[in-house]
């Protein structure tokens, strides 16, 4: 956790500390969070900061796992709340924009399947794709998600396995069964734009464009 200036004002460790605290509150969970503060301009009341990025690992956010977040922003409007701190050092005046890189492994994946907030999508995958199975488990390998789906957790009955490349289309994810050559893409919400997506390793990267609400 820092901003990237050599010495730092106490007003800027008074927003570091803000901000650390605001994004910290989205989240069910962080591991390390780092926060690198530029074009600040100061102006009561219009604070705001024109440039930002975010450096996070091991986040939970709404049940979806990251390994890691690389996150842009500019243009965040702000107020202090010196007089009242019970929600914070500061607040965030207006929805902004960002960009970034979101980072999944295998584990990820898996505990995002197993999560009853994504029930949804452990459904579409499997009817999208698969027979009557009830579970699914994914790994990643040689740039490619292999996803196994079956019936009993204890001995895996009916086991059935795909691969797939991930895309984006339009915005959303699209699977693409290699073997089969049939794909679907999954609709992912309006706020956020998939621009492109790329294995690295064990891990799949997804390049995004999304708004946050204030």
């Amino acid at each position: 956790m820092g901003v990237d200036k050599k010495q730092k004002t106490p007003f800027e460790r008074l927003l570091e500390t803000g901000l650390t605290y605001w994004v910290r509150s989205r989240c069910k969970s962080i591991g390390s969070l780092k926060i690198i503060i530029k074009g600040l301009s100061l102006g009561f009341p219009n604070n705001q900061v024109s440039d930002i990025n975010l450096i996070a690992k091991e986040v939970n956010f709404k049940d979806i796992h990251f390994e890691q977040l690389n996150i842009n922003a500019e243009l965040i409007k702000f107020k202090l709340n010196l007089m009242n701190m019970s929600d914070g050092v500061l607040s965030i005046k207006d929805d902004f924009k960002i960009e970034g890189r979101l980072s999944m492994s295998s584990k990820d994946i898996n505990l995002l399947l197993s999560s009853l907030t994504w029930l949804s999508l452990k459904e579409w995958i499997i009817s999208s794709f698969f027979s009557q199975q009830t579970n699914v488990n994914s790994q990643i390998k040689n740039n490619l998600l292999i996803l196994k789906a079956f019936d009993s957790n204890n001995n895996k009955k009916n086991l059935e396995e795909k691969v797939f490349s991930l895309q984006s289309k339009s915005g959303n994810l699209l699977f693409r069964d290699i073997n089969s050559c049939y794909e679907k893409d999954f609709p992912i919400e309006d706020s956020i734009f998939i621009k492109d997506t790329y294995f690295s390793g064990d891990t799949v990267n997804f390049l995004i464009e999304s708004t946050v609400k204030a």
